[in-house]
């Protein structure tokens, strides 16, 4: 759970500033961590939400889809920043590209009839 929130905090700090879907940072922050929301006790949105409600303000904007619009970091939990996770290097059949400033890996696989996809 604290690795997750971590996660989620540090995401909301550098790279997805509010206002944001909850799902875009969720997500964002299980890449960051390697633990998923499912792996925590919270298992949704809406109870991690709830439990971070007194620093995370966030909106329904539709049914079912939460907008992160203001994070009070005077009051935010206390957590570890954590280090975006070093890309290793794939060698062989990847190529690396960069796409809006973030570096994205390409893999390359050859088919059956000797064409790349």
């Amino acid at each position: 759970d604290e690795l997750f929130v971590s996660g989620l905090l540090t995401t909301l700090k550098r790279d997805a500033k509010p206002p944001v879907l909850a799902a875009e940072a969720f997500g964002a922050a299980a890449k960051l961590c390697g633990v998923g929301l499912k792996a925590t006790s919270w298992k949704k949105a809406a109870p991690l939400m709830a439990a971070l409600a007194d620093c995370v303000e966030a909106k329904e904007r539709s049914k079912g889809v939460l907008e992160i619009r203001r994070v009070d970091w005077a009051r935010a939990p206390p957590y570890r920043t954590l280090a975006r996770p070093e890309v290793a290097d794939a060698g062989g059949g990847a190529l690396r590209a960069t796409k809006r400033g973030a570096t994205v890996t390409v893999s390359v696989r050859r088919g059956r009839d000797k064409k790349c996809t």
